[in-house]
């Protein structure tokens, strides 16, 4: 499997202020139009607006919220109208914002860390069958950094399989269901620059899953860890994808 890269003390420190610094510039950028408050989606909280027969979960990365993401989502509602879920994660970070789940060392063992994981993956079910039970024929699981690690995890294991997964700047996880790559349709996209997950790493991890079988569409671009370069890029794939799935 690819290299299971933990982040070393000074990347989540880097994750923590980038996370700080990109809600604080952003804060909830209501032009669009939606709702600053959290609406209930079973056992998580969420931002969400549209409508229609598919619905898109977005998911947010470590040491923030999901309002950084709003942006973003409406670039791709332009092109793929859709129910857009942008969740909450579980998890209060110390230093502020929120995760889907902690760290080994946070934790006390590699053991406690993939319980969180787990426990943070079925919230993630139970949401998206709820989506399923107010009309979603469709769903895509995507996520940036953190949150696209947990995108994957929780994508893997729903039944019926999402329409895709998208990977947005994220590495691997110990409990992918590495049974369920096989003929997954997967969008990842990377930054030559990132200075959180190196782009050799996310290379590896794309050779990686393609080895598996899935059916991986892959997008570099000159940026960093940012989410924002992969928006139109997304939002094609997801309007092939979409077209031809029941």
């Amino acid at each position: 499997m690819a290299k299971r890269e933990r982040p070393k003390a000074w990347r989540i420190l880097l994750i923590l202020s980038l996370g700080a610094a990109v809600v604080a510039w952003i804060g909830f950028d209501n032009r669009w139009g939606v709702d600053a408050s959290l609406e209930d989606w079973g056992p998580l909280e969420a931002h969400s607006f549209g409508s229609g027969s598919t619905a898109i979960v977005l998911l947010h990365g470590y040491g923030s919220s999901p309002d950084y993401l709003v942006p973003f989502a409406h670039e791709v509602a332009q092109e793929v109208p859709a129910t857009y879920i942008l969740p909450l994660a579980p998890r209060r970070v110390p230093a502020g914002g929120y995760a889907w789940f902690g760290w080994p060392d946070d934790l006390g063992s590699e053991r406690a860390h993939r319980r969180d994981i787990l426990a943070a993956r079925r919230m993630l079910t139970e949401l998206v069958d709820r989506a399923r039970r107010d009309g979603a024929e469709r769903v895509v699981v995507a996520g940036h950094s953190m949150g696209g690690r947990m995108a994957m995890d929780a994508g893997l294991s729903l039944e019926p399989r999402p329409a895709a997964i998208a990977l947005l700047a994220g590495m691997s996880l110990p409990t992918w269901d590495t049974e369920r790559i096989a003929g997954q349709r997967i969008f990842m996209a990377a930054g030559e620059r990132d200075p959180i997950f190196p782009f050799e790493e996310e290379r590896r991890l794309r050779d990686w899953l393609r080895d598996r079988g899935a059916e991986l569409t892959w997008f570099a671009h000159p940026g960093g860890h940012e989410v924002g370069p992969a928006a139109q890029e997304l939002a094609a794939y997801l309007r092939t994808v979409l077209d031809s799935t029941p």
